[in-house]
């Protein structure tokens, strides 16, 4: 009898432990987070770098898509609200949390998806081109 409440002792404080680490990991979110480098086919880029990079290989597709992206940033709120600016546009939306997943919704519609990891947000970008898709990772850190 004794086992046994021991090991319901230890179930009830390690769940605890797991709830009290989702709450603390959705603290860790709330602030501000800015774009400090892209990774792409294994390299890491400034933003400024990537865009020369694109500049030089003359693909159009990306050009276009770092130009929409320019100046992300991400606003997270403790009311789950949040403010994504790209382009120096600020649009609404909130912001839930699944594990090490942040999911941001605008007007209602799940619209991004970043991956918490060593205390950076990861957000793929990826858009088809007509040759292949192109697919980079952009790295946000908290100011």
């Amino acid at each position: 009898m004794k086992k046994i409440s021991s090991i319901i002792v230890v179930a009830i404080a390690a769940m605890f432990m797991c709830v009290s680490c989702e709450k603390n990991s959705e603290k860790n979110i709330v602030g501000k987070w800015e774009n400090t480098k892209i990774e792409y086919e294994g390299k890491s880029y400034t933003f400024a770098e990537f865009q020369k990079y694109a500049a030089d290989t003359e693909d159009i597709t990306l050009i276009v898509s770092l130009k929409a992206l320019e100046g992300m940033s991400f606003e997270f709120k403790s009311d789950k609200t949040c403010i994504v600016t790209t382009m120096k546009m600020p649009a609404p939306g909130t912001w839930s949390m699944s594990g090490s997943d942040v999911t941001i919704s605008i007007g209602g519609q799940s619209a991004m998806l970043l991956k918490n990891k060593d205390g950076k947000l990861i957000y793929t970008f990826s858009v088809p081109s007509f040759e292949k898709t192109i697919a980079f990772d952009m790295i946000f850190e908290k100011k």
